[in-house]
């Protein structure tokens, strides 16, 4: 199971993990980091479908690669410097990993965005730099996989927000006030006032179906993308990226699935500047 996390460092530039239960290996892999008066500013956009393999293309063999253009469509700029997309893999075969990245001819190894498992739709989110002509490559190792692409934002010379970290801080768990129906929607509130674009840690548990959840604006209209996938009988999350209206997120249950709770935690907001 993958998750990316944005998360603050302390004085000596450090990240802690801690585990609740059991033993487990830990695998870290560095995308990105923010600095003050540095580097490039954000623009959060709503969830926008770039590419579905299952409607153009075909499956992503074991070894090989699908270049993706992201720049200059779906709301992103052509100078785009770098995307946040929500990557999904489905129908894999076996068990895998999918790495996205900028330049076709130089893949990072070793690291990973996503791990394909058989039965299971999975979800993950990556900040990406623009590769050539507006493109980001995908490779997938093993097997075959479905991969659909939505885009949730950008880097570049025209964004608007910058980034304020937090230390991870719960704002909604239906636990305490009852499941989201299918084709239902939940408000998340709290985020602080001014923010334009949230970072969250979303998370889908005791799902009774396989399904999706959708985090986008408060008072938007609903995209036509996924933010991550539940799965009946296991706890889901993902790191999801999302324009913010009055403080608040708007979460939709997919109505194929079945109810759902869900769990944000605010890891993070931009504001203009």
């Amino acid at each position: 199971m993958s998750n990316t996390v944005t998360v603050p460092v302390d004085e000596h530039g450090h990240v802690w993990f801690y585990l609740n239960a059991g033993r487990a290996e830990l695998i870290v892999d560095f995308v990105g980091y923010y600095q003050p008066n540095a580097g490039q500013k954000f623009s959060p956009v709503a969830p926008t479908r770039l590419a579905d393999t299952r409607t153009a293309g075909g499956p992503v063999a074991g070894g090989t690669t699908r270049t993706v253009k992201v720049a200059g469509v779906g709301g992103i700029p052509a100078d785009a410097q770098a995307v946040a997309v929500n990557l999904t893999s489905t129908e894999a075969t076996q068990n895998s990993f999918v790495v996205a990245y900028p330049d076709p001819a130089k893949r990072p190894e070793p690291a990973s965005n996503l791990n394909p498992e058989p039965g299971k739709a999975k979800s993950n989110q990556a900040i990406v730099p623009v590769g050539p002509d507006g493109t980001i490559t995908l490779y997938n190792h093993a097997g075959s996989a479905q991969l659909i692409v939505d885009a949730v934002g950008y880097y570049g010379k025209d964004g608007k927000a910058l980034y304020t970290p937090v230390v991870p801080g719960r704002l909604a768990d239906t636990r305490t006030t009852g499941m989201v129906a299918a084709g239902g929607t939940t408000t998340v509130a709290g985020v602080p006032a001014g923010a334009v674009g949230a970072v969250l840690n979303l998370t889908a548990t005791e799902s009774t179906g396989a399904g999706f959840l959708t985090a986008y604006g408060f008072g938007s209209a609903r995209p036509e993308a996924s933010s991550l996938q539940t799965l009946p009988g296991l706890t889901v999350p993902n790191h999801v990226t999302t324009p913010v209206a009055d403080g608040k997120v708007s979460v939709y249950n997919g109505q194929w699935g079945g109810p759902n709770h869900v769990i944000a935690d605010l890891l993070g907001y931009f504001t203009q500047g």
